[in-house]
């Protein structure tokens, strides 16, 4: 069978009235309502606005060429909502004036606005990626050989999520030919490995409980599988900041941004910005290897969490108010210290967890043995402690219920129009 989305999202025909259901009608809508029947003409049958309306049975399924609908497949449709579009009126046996609705009109219509939502993402994807990369590709021209770093990482990241996107929404596409319920799964699975929160609060507790039996050479080994920067020579202090803040950032990373790009076209775009964001973590450093192959990446990064970043500041204030901490503190500290950082993005969700907490974190640090004069973030209203790991855990779990529950209502918001 060919691809067709799952029933029950639709504007439901049996609440309209007659001029809106002429409108829609006339507009060609795909509408939804309860199979009452089937009847001995092979028909569904259903009620709309007080009138009959029928489905013949080969409007019943849309099927591949040469393929036949079995009879199975149109009898499991009654009790359920069906979706369907108005064709027109006839007349029945009794003379009376019914509706005609097509189940395979819809689908057709459906997998048409799929395709065209389709291309329309992978053209926003190109026109992104070749906004932030070309500057790169000429650069590189213009600097000569000596920069052909700079062209091969910019060839990376033209490569990379393009080829995410195609592959795995191809994947989809043939999972979903192959069975509706086998394209859900493969949707499903990797929707939840675009998400990072339970993997992101079981690591920054490993920290947690090596800073509990203070351990500090443990701590520093458990810190650095969540940080880039040179954990060797980190304090006790210096530990627990580094979590805090990996927390907070990857919160937006890791969390909100797949929420997001979820929400826009499903697995295949939240993988594509899981590859970007990947590509950023293990090339986008300023040091002297990286600095011209990793500009690419660390640019599309930018351009890929600018939104998200900010909705996860926000939803970080919120969040610290529904766990405990102080929403005020957040609030007063992201809307002064959000832009603290190198990073357009970075220090939206780490200022509110800063004020949230009343702690200072951010400040110099070391990468790769260089050391970075980085401004710090907060006011150091009390000294960081570990249990401030566990709060922000506590924040980071509250923003991601917060962020699925508003997606979610958005989604059904949109589907309702």
């Amino acid at each position: 069978m060919l691809e067709y989305r799952a029933e029950g999202l639709c504007r439901n025909a049996s609440h309209l009235r007659r001029e809106e259901l002429d409108h829609c009608i006339a507009a060609g809508e795909v509408l939804q309502s309860t199979a009452l029947a089937f009847d001995t003409n092979r028909r569904l049958r259903f009620e709309l606005c007080g009138h009959h309306a029928y489905m013949p049975f080969e409007e019943c399924l849309d099927t591949a060429p040469g393929e036949t609908v079995k009879e199975i497949a149109v009898l499991t449709r009654v009790g359920r909502p069906t979706c369907f579009v108005v064709q027109g009126t006839t007349q029945d046996e009794n003379g009376e004036a019914v509706y005609l609705l097509s189940r395979a009109a819809a689908q057709r219509a459906y997998r048409r606005a799929s395709a065209v939502s389709t291309a329309l993402l992978v053209l926003a994807l190109a026109v992104v990626i070749a906004a932030f990369v070309l500057g790169d590709f000429g650069a590189a021209f213009l600097t000569g050989w000596g920069n052909r770093y700079l062209l091969a990482g910019a060839v990376l990241a033209a490569i990379l999520p393009v080829g995410t996107f195609l592959i795995t929404a191809l994947v989809c596409r043939l999972a979903a030919a192959l069975h509706p319920l086998a394209g859900l799964a493969v949707q499903m699975f990797w929707c939840a490995q675009a998400l990072a929160a339970n993997g992101l609060v079981q690591e920054s507790r490993n920290v947690y409980k090596e800073l509990q039996k203070q351990d500090l050479p443990a701590a520093r080994k458990a810190v650095a599988r969540i940080v880039g920067r040179d954990t060797q020579n980190l304090t006790a202090e210096g530990v627990t900041k580094a979590a805090v803040e990996t927390v907070a950032e990857n919160a937006s990373d890791g969390v909100i941004a797949p929420l997001l790009y979820m929400l826009l076209g499903g697995a295949p775009l939240a993988l594509t910005y899981k590859a970007i964001n990947t590509m950023d973590s293990m090339l986008g450093y300023k040091n002297q290897k990286y600095l011209y192959f990793g500009r690419a990446a660390a640019r599309l990064d930018d351009v890929a969490n600018y939104l998200p970043s900010r909705l996860a500041g926000l939803l970080w204030v919120a969040a610290a108010a529904l766990t405990g901490s102080s929403a005020r503190g957040a609030w007063k500290i992201w809307r002064r210290d959000r832009r603290n950082h190198a990073s357009p993005n970075s220090a939206q969700t780490e200022s509110a967890c800063a004020g949230a907490l009343g702690v200072q974190l951010a400040g110099p640090a070391y990468y790769f043995g260089e050391y970075y004069d980085k401004p710090t973030i907060g006011d150091a209203l009390r000294p960081v402690e570990p249990k401030d790991i566990l709060r922000a855990d506590r924040m980071m779990y509250a923003e991601s219920l917060l962020a699925l529950v508003l997606g979610i209502a958005l989604r059904l918001l949109v589907l309702a129009i």
